[in-house]
């Protein structure tokens, strides 16, 4: 345990939010968390009024609509510029900010935001982008990879319920709204529901927002396979990126196949559908993503060898208890910020 630290947190907080999450991981971990939320007119004015004695400022960020939030057409020119001032004013009192957000910004839309927003002019910027610290280090973003995690307080078995039990179910966006990188996201939809049927249920259900804490505990306990993706999954430009879809499934007890992605590896022990499935060290089963053979012939293994899919799924639960919660993650995090030589 390190020694413990006072943080501003900066962030909007909701009851299954990342920035909750990660909040409650640092006081678990024996530090002290002052919660600012982002959205909020005096916000980033706050932390200079308010701060000055904490030991660094972490920041996760969310896309508002600053022009709602300060009442006025000029919101963005307002919120970058408070947000640079605020920037300024840690350094100069050698106040480390750290920006925290274990998503993707690489090859998607918001790419844009790398060079635009200050949120990356922060003194580290943690993200889920693995393998692309080239295209960072060229906008001078000092950059650190982190893969997702999930709460520890969420990794709990939940209990079978009937109207929760299928053999297959896949958690996510299904209903036609994929993001263009999403590059097999319509074909494994398509193809589940042509060779599976009634034996697939998609989730959230359509018109109902996303499951969320203990009903999505219930569904992993309740379910015999989870069909998972990511963004990518399947291109070189997908190496080192993963979904939160993988800690939060494993972490709640469920089994689950997912695409191979590069790295995933290093992190996971991966059945892999080429190998003889022995189900005797693996935390999660792969396929290549678009050899929908390979998918045919993992999903009928995994239901045929009840006793074995389980035994995996505890070896998941357990190493995503080891490795993959937010309460590594902060730990990791302040290890690097000491590494750094970042704190006082």
């Amino acid at each position: 345990m390190s020694t413990p630290l006072k943080v501003a947190y900066l962030g909007n907080y909701g009851e299954h939010n990342t920035e909750s999450h990660v909040a409650r991981a640092l006081e678990y971990n024996g530090h002290e968390v002052i919660r600012v939320q982002e959205n909020t007119p005096t916000s980033f004015d706050s932390i200079t009024q308010e701060c000055g004695d904490v030991d660094f400022v972490l920041w996760t960020r969310t896309g508002w609509d600053w022009n709602h939030v300060f009442g006025s057409k000029d919101g963005d020119a307002i919120a970058h510029a408070r947000q640079y001032r605020m920037l300024d004013w840690l350094r100069r009192r050698h106040i480390p900010s750290v920006a925290f957000h274990l998503d993707r910004w690489v090859d998607l839309d918001r790419e844009y935001q790398l060079a635009a927003e200050p949120f990356f002019s922060c003194d580290l910027v943690i993200t889920a982008d693995g393998g692309d610290d080239d295209r960072f280090k060229a906008l001078g973003i000092n950059h650190y990879w982190m893969p997702p995690g999930v709460s520890r307080a969420e990794c709990e078995p939940g209990m079978f319920r009937d109207e929760f039990h299928s053999k297959l179910a896949f958690v996510g966006s299904w209903q036609g709204h994929y993001h263009k990188e999403h590059q097999h996201r319509f074909e494994l939809v398509e193809w589940l529901r042509k060779n599976f049927k009634r034996d697939c249920a998609f989730w959230p259900k359509e018109g109902q927002p996303a499951v969320r804490g203990a009903v999505l505990r219930d569904l992993y306990a309740s379910v015999d396979v989870v069909i998972g993706d990511s963004c990518f999954a399947g291109s070189p430009k997908g190496a080192y990126y993963w979904s939160d879809r993988i800690p939060e499934t494993l972490g709640r007890g469920g089994f689950l196949i997912h695409p191979y992605v590069d790295g995933l590896g290093r992190q996971f022990n991966l059945l892999e559908h080429d190998e003889p499935v022995t189900y005797d060290a693996g935390h999660l089963a792969v396929w290549d993503a678009g050899d929908w053979e390979a998918l045919g012939d993992l999903i009928e293994w995994s239901l045929g060898s009840p006793d074995e899919r389980r035994a995996t799924a505890r070896r998941g639960r357990e190493h995503v208890l080891q490795h993959h919660t937010y309460e590594v993650r902060v730990q990791q995090l302040v290890e690097l910020l000491t590494e750094r030589e970042l704190l006082k």
